[in-house]
């Protein structure tokens, strides 16, 4: 009647390791498994964390540079749907870089468009807003009626923004303060 040897397994959903629900991670779910044999007792057993393990933390926040990454390539999706809507990356340009506050009839702004473009102006916004609630409403966000580049912050390191660009550029940057990812 002696425990020799001890197995734990816990399935947590995934939704509650990252701490916020998300329907896009679905039925997704994290599964620790502990094992551990008793052999030698009355001798200290020793514990040791593999130099390549990471804290609950840094996954959290790797999930989370995952989210945005994602968010961010659907920037030209939803940039080329309103295009073709209006014939240009909006109406007006945003030279000032921002997201919260665009200036109306550009790009990242819902409001000051077309009539025939409301589909395409929906589906911008929706990506606007799921980005920015992502990244605590940081980002940079440039446009002309030719060009565009939005840049967001990574979770895993702030100093480093994911960026895309109309040209089709999407890499890491430092700063963005136009409409190329550079």
């Amino acid at each position: 009647n002696i425990v020799h040897q001890m197995k734990v397994s816990l399935t947590i959903p995934l939704s509650r390791v990252i701490g916020f629900g998300d329907k896009g991670i679905g039925d997704n779910s994290v599964r620790f498994d502990l094992q551990t044999s008793f052999y030698d007792f009355n001798v200290p057993n020793v514990i040791s964390i593999p130099d390549n393990a990471t804290t609950i933390e840094n996954f959290v926040k790797l999930v989370r540079d995952t989210k945005i990454k994602n968010k961010v390539s659907l920037f030209a999706e939803s940039a080329q749907v309103l295009k073709n809507a209006e014939g240009s990356f909006g109406k007006k340009s945003n030279p000032s870089g921002s997201c919260m506050s665009p200036v109306l009839g550009s790009l990242f702004s819902p409001l000051g468009h077309g009539k025939g473009a409301s589909t395409a102006v929906g589906g911008m916004a929706g990506v606007m807003t799921d980005t920015l609630n992502l990244t605590n409403n940081m980002g940079s966000c440039y446009s002309t009626t030719k060009a565009w580049a939005v840049a967001f912050p990574l979770s895993v390191d702030s100093a480093t923004s994911i960026c895309i660009d109309s040209k089709g550029t999407f890499k890491t940057v430092s700063t963005l303060s136009g409409t190329a990812c550079e």
